[in-house]
């Protein structure tokens, strides 16, 4: 969960900025705005499969492991 309040923080802090950028150069800040709300639930994407590919790996080093204790008796 901490990770997912990092991102989320770190994408609200950038779209308030570019929403800031939006207001005082126009046209350029809003695009720079759409582009970071785009980015926003991209990141939050790639955070959750992160995780599920972490979680992935401890699963299989776990399975392995008792595969061979297994084995070993």
């Amino acid at each position: 969960m901490k990770v997912f309040f990092a991102a989320f923080f770190i994408c609200l802090t950038l779209i308030c900025g570019v929403m800031l950028l939006g207001a005082l150069f126009g046209g350029v800040g809003l695009l720079l705005l759409v582009v970071l709300a785009l980015a926003a639930p991209i990141s939050v994407l790639v955070n959750i499969l992160e995780t599920q590919r972490k979680k992935q790996e401890e699963l299989e080093r776990r399975i392995q492991d008792l595969e061979g204790r297994e084995s070993a008796e």
